[in-house]
């Protein structure tokens, strides 16, 4: 209590005193009528009741006493330092450091916030560090502040930054005796998903070196240094076995149980299928499509330094054909352009390919899945597509004693640009029959043709001087993962 200030007594007994009012005088007392004269002024509030109730009871006794503040007059404090707005401040009387350091708006970028001093008549009172009560909820170094105290905010002290895998990524002031692990600790410690065998550590007020590997155990015996910055790494970034993936499925057609599943690491594709209740009795095995996110980016790097190869050959200059060495006219320039700019947007499957008999009745029971694969399984296909350079380019009913070339003859033939050396067959598998890709006798055309596979017929580089740097195109398309039908809109 200080002077000003006002207390409200009610007391009952031998004498009754109902909202007696009275004003803490500037010796700090107050003047209970019959009592006499009560010192008030420096006790804490929790005091007053006892305080006044031993000094009533020298004149009364089967009393009952009740004390309140009616009003506070105020105190006036000093904030000096590193404040954010140092000056005088009136604040209330039960006021504590906190309070008034706050009312200045905290320390400021250069204040400390791991240093802040009372003083009373020059004396020191305390030197609270802000936070404990910011990163701890600890107050119990906060203290009552009394009229014309003056608090100091000291200069900050060395900083060390943390950030990566803590729950609090910042900024923090070191004490003298921290140790790296202390700062950590300011930062919340590591996330949950923290590899917590390692932290790097870098001194930025060195013009040299580099970061420096510790466990975030040796960060416990490592002073922190003003300048340095810790950063907690991620297990995330860090790829683990197969042994250790959780693995999400998703299967879906001609199944009987669709959907979602999720396994324990290393699930084979029996497990799975059995989960999924098994094919149906429309399934087309042979055709199934299994993609997988790796095989994806590994075919998305593959195909894009393919497509930077063929912009390259089709835009370096002088372009020529294959027999001529003049330069292709403006037009053939366009359509070669467009072409290369298609090509971009084309974007590999992650599909892998099984090698499994057309007959196949059941996928490979043996294979490893990964952690989002996707498993579709087909209904088998009643058609066989023929595109390119044929006179009628369209896809025909499937007929099993037909090869190839029937096929072809179907279409009506090919074409004068067709070049029927080059002839490929995507399978409804997704594997490619072209030539130079196995051994088969006869030719292409002689060859038996499978439910959904797609004929294509390039051109002639002969004939279309324009494409003679791209016969194979299209067949080296579908060997990196892009599927038929991209193959097919393409080249159409």
């Amino acid at each position: 209590m200080n002077p000003g200030d006002r207390l409200v007594i009610n007391l009952a007994g031998p004498v009754r005193v109902d909202a007696l009012s009275l004003t803490v005088d500037s010796e700090g007392k107050i003047f209970i009528p019959n009592v006499g004269a009560v010192t008030v002024g420096g006790q804490p509030y929790g005091n007053l009741h006892h305080l006044i109730e031993q000094r009533v009871s020298r004149v009364y006794r089967n009393f009952t006493l009740d004390v309140s503040i009616g009003q506070l007059h105020g105190i006036t404090v000093y904030v000096t330092g590193f404040a954010a707005t140092p000056g005088s401040y009136t604040i209330s009387s039960l006021s504590t450091l906190v309070n008034a350091v706050l009312a200045a708006g905290g320390p400021s970028s250069g204040g400390s916030f791991r240093s802040i001093q009372v003083k009373r008549a020059g004396v020191l009172v305390s030197d609270f560090d802000l936070y404990d009560l910011l990163l701890r909820g600890d107050k119990r170094g906060d203290v009552p502040l009394q009229n014309d105290d003056v608090i100091y905010i000291a200069p900050a002290g060395p900083q060390v930054a943390v950030i990566g895998s803590v729950n609090n990524e910042a900024i923090f002031e070191a004490r003298p005796n921290d140790s790296l692990g202390a700062v950590l600790a300011y930062a919340g410690g590591a996330n949950t998903v923290a590899d917590e065998s390692r932290a790097l550590v870098l001194d930025s007020v060195k013009s040299t070196g580099g970061w420096e590997q510790l466990t975030l155990a040796e960060t416990n015996a490592r002073p922190a240094k003003r300048g340095e910055v810790v950063r907690v790494l991620s297990a995330v970034d860090t790829a683990k076995p197969l042994e250790q993936l959780p693995v999400l499925v998703t299967v879906s057609g001609e199944v009987r149980n669709p959907g979602h599943f999720y396994f324990a690491p290393g699930v084979r594709l029996s497990e799975v299928m059995a989960k999924a209740g098994g094919l149906t009795s429309s399934a087309f095995a042979y055709a199934s499509v299994i993609t997988r996110e790796r095989i994806k980016l590994q075919q998305r790097d593959s195909f894009r330094q393919a497509v930077e190869g063929v912009q390259l050959s089709l835009t370096a200059g002088p372009i020529t054909d294959a027999s001529r060495t003049h330069p292709l006219d403006p037009a053939e320039l366009t359509a070669v352009q467009s072409l290369a700019s298609q090509l971009e947007h084309l974007v590999p499957d992650g599909r892998l390919v099984l090698d499994l008999p057309v007959s196949a009745t059941a996928l490979p029971p043996d294979m490893v899945m990964e952690n989002n694969d996707t498993i579709y399984v087909p209904p088998k296909p009643t058609f066989v597509g023929v595109f390119g350079m044929v006179h009628s380019p369209a896809s025909f009913g499937y007929d099993g004693s037909l090869t190839v070339g029937d096929y072809v003859a179907k279409a009506g033939g090919i074409s004068k640009l067709g070049d029927k050396s080059q002839i490929f067959v995507v399978r409804a598998s997704g594997a490619v029959l072209a030539k130079g890709r196995g051994r088969f006798a006869g030719g292409i055309l002689r060859q038996p043709i499978y439910p959904g596979d797609l004929i294509y017929v390039p051109i002639n580089p002969d004939r279309g001087r324009a494409w003679a740097r791209v016969r194979d195109l299209a067949g080296v398309l579908s060997g990196l993962g892009v599927t038929a039908a991209a193959v097919k809109g393409l080249t159409n």
